[in-house]
């Protein structure tokens, strides 16, 4: 990468087995320190968002998680369904062009954290939402929840 920083690309098994029968593909992700690693448990994929200069990702999740921790992302995707983290600044969506997808890095590696998470994301009220409103669900006819305050 021009930023001379390694990439870590936690590989679906699927991918993995996509990319031996591509050893071209393989070869150019070494040559960019790209590196290839296996799954992370949940706790060290969360330490590795956490401490990364920058997420380049395609998963909804993620980017929340990302936008939470003061990680800038960039979504290698053409839409999002986290609109909220474009809003934020802490996510921009590329498409899957390798120059976009470049050039997003570059604007968002000095943004860390440069951002405010929307209010929703810092919702320290949300256990309480979602029982009563699964309480109400397992009641048929019951009257909707009251909106949160």
């Amino acid at each position: 990468t021009g930023h001379r920083r390694p990439v870590l690309w936690s590989v679906h098994p699927r991918t993995a087995d996509r990319l031996r029968s591509r050893p071209d593909v393989a070869q150019r992700l070494a040559d960019a320190d790209v590196r290839l690693v296996a799954p992370f448990g949940f706790h060290d994929f969360v330490r590795l968002e956490r401490d990364a200069w920058c997420a380049l990702t395609d998963s909804g999740t993620v980017q929340e998680e990302c936008c939470l921790l003061g990680t800038p992302t960039v979504t290698i995707r053409d839409s999002t369904e986290r609109p909220e983290t474009v809003a934020c600044g802490s996510n921009v969506v590329t498409g899957v062009e390798v120059d976009a997808v470049l050039a997003a890095v570059t604007a968002m590696v000095d943004r860390r954290g440069g951002w405010t998470p929307p209010p929703e994301y810092l919702a320290t009220d949300v256990s309480a939402v979602v029982a009563t409103l699964l309480s109400a669900a397992a009641l048929p006819g019951a009257p909707a929840p009251a909106a949160p305050h």
